[in-house]
């Protein structure tokens, strides 16, 4: 099978700093966790004689001198390094400067002696961050700078010209990773190419469904939901509202009664793919916290799953029902 370019992201912020201008100067994007030859001194003119290049020398990891905490950073780079292609993407996320910054990939370099290396003391100095490595003995922070991918260009993108499934994936506890396909009406490297190349995803030719892919995070469903519980019992004068956050105990809304405020209902949302032996073992959590209306909604679920009493399944079909029976509310502005 043909190699084909994709999408990546990488935040760009090494040993805490943050070096954006540096980026966008050079047209670069850095990778740290190089790895050092083994037994061999660190030479910081001549980088390519104490460090391997990930593109392409072979080393194993008694080869490298590295700490055992940078090899799996060092072999999640090998994997990377490998699946860029020229013509791939690569997001820096910069929501603080109201940016993403898509760059197009050019070809990867190990560099010796970089030039830009005073450029990066300064900043780290600027930032109140240090320089010299006391633990290593030498300048190690050089380190941080010398593999990277050359890109053609940088375009700065508003955030919110991007699909919410994508910007969701940006801000995990990876620092660097691949973006993958939603599925296969919403293919990542077809969307960044349209923002790169300046263009707007024309929402207009889409269906409810992925419109709402756009606009929808995990976190915004929960409250997508909510909202949609609270309009469709508004008339059995309940109240929904959102509880979802850290010690919730898996429940995402609750809704209670606006004369009694007796608790009637709980939900627990998922914008992501789930077997029917998960959400078994969901419903089964459910039952053991919850007596009343329980409702486990899932946007990704069109198998059948037995409902039994006091239990909904709000799957993908259901959702868009109960969301055109509702969409004229004000509730929807967004969408």
């Amino acid at each position: 099978m043909d190699q084909k370019p994709i999408v990546f992201f990488i935040r760009n912020k090494p040993q805490d700093s943050d070096i954006i201008e540096l980026n966008l100067k050079l047209k670069r994007v850095f990778v740290g966790y190089p790895p050092f030859k083994k037994g061999i001194r660190f030479n910081e003119k001549n980088i390519k004689s104490c460090t391997y290049d990930i593109s392409k020398d072979s080393f194993t990891k008694e080869d490298i001198e590295n700490p055992d905490f940078y090899r799996r950073g060092i072999a999640q780079n090998i994997n990377l390094v490998a699946e860029v292609i020229p013509d791939s993407f690569v997001i820096i996320p910069r929501p603080e400067r109201g940016n993403y910054y898509i760059g197009k990939i050019k070809k990867f370099e190990l560099v010796d002696n970089p030039n830009w290396a005073d450029d990066y003391k300064k900043i780290r100095l600027d930032q109140k961050l240090n320089w010299e490595e006391k633990d290593v003995g030498h300048q190690y922070h050089v380190g941080d700078i010398i593999q990277s991918w050359i890109v053609e260009e940088f375009k700065s993108v508003s955030p919110f010209k991007f699909p919410a499934w994508i910007r969701h994936s940006l801000f995990g506890r990876s620092t660097i990773g691949r973006i993958k396909d939603l599925d296969k009406n919403n293919q990542v490297y077809d969307i960044i190419s349209k923002l790169y190349s300046g263009k707007d995803i024309n929402l207009a030719d889409k269906s409810t469904k992925d419109k709402l892919l756009y606009f929808l995070s995990p976190e915004t469903f929960e409250h997508f939901i909510c909202n949609l519980l609270l309009l469709e019992f508004k008339k059995d004068n309940q109240v929904w509202v959102h509880i979802g956050g850290s010690g919730d105990g898996g429940i995402d809304c609750i809704g209670f009664d606006k004369k009694s405020r007796k608790v009637v209902g709980i939900a627990q949302c998922k914008l992501k793919k789930q077997s029917v032996k998960e959400m078994k073992k969901l419903l089964s959590d459910l039952n053991q916290k919850f007596q009343g209306n329980k409702f486990i909604c899932n946007y990704y679920c069109s198998e059948h799953i037995e409902e039994g009493k006091d239990l909904e399944i709000l799957n993908q079909e259901r959702i868009l029902k109960l969301f055109e029976k509702h969409k004229d509310s004000n509730y929807w502005e967004i969408i």
